[in-house]
């Protein structure tokens, strides 16, 4: 970090008053904790602000949501096509496998612009699906070692 040299950006410079927290807020926030959000999309997210958001302040913000098709798009040839392509490469050897599954475990992404975070949760899934094709084919290569059977007659 000490190569890039120091940004101010003025982010915090504006000095805002404390958001009230009543009791209503209160149990609005407690309702929406224990809602099981695993299904849903944060595609919902991003379509949702992008609707209740007047057009123009949205457009001077840069507030844009990006879709999943347009991320798929991006993602292809930025990183995931090269990592496809290298995984096709090592697929049948053993030591490379690993060492490229060590790669993918090391992977860093950041998104400047994350807004309801669907760049970062497509890039996740889609790298997630990329391992597990690698675990699978480390699984086939390692066949059946260390397994053990027990027979009725062992006992």
């Amino acid at each position: 970090l000490r190569g890039f040299p120091y940004v101010n950006g003025r982010l915090f410079a504006e000095s805002l008053p404390i958001a009230d927290f009543d009791a209503a807020t209160r149990e609005a926030l407690l309702n929406a904790c224990a809602l099981d959000w695993s299904a849903i999309s944060p595609a919902i997210f991003g379509s949702l602000f992008q609707s209740i958001m007047d057009d123009k302040a949205r457009r001077n913000l840069g507030a844009h949501y990006t879709s999943e098709e347009n991320i798929l798009k991006l993602i292809g040839p930025l990183f995931l096509g090269e990592l496809r392509a290298e995984f096709a490469k090592v697929k049948g050897h053993r030591n490379r496998l690993f060492d490229f599954h060590k790669k993918l475990r090391t992977l860093t992404f950041f998104d400047p612009a994350c807004g309801c975070g669907n760049f970062l949760v497509v890039s996740y899934r889609e790298l997630r699906l990329l391992e597990l094709d690698v675990l699978r084919a480390a699984a086939e290569l390692q066949g059946h070692a260390g397994q053990r059977s027990v027979d009725v007659h062992q006992l």
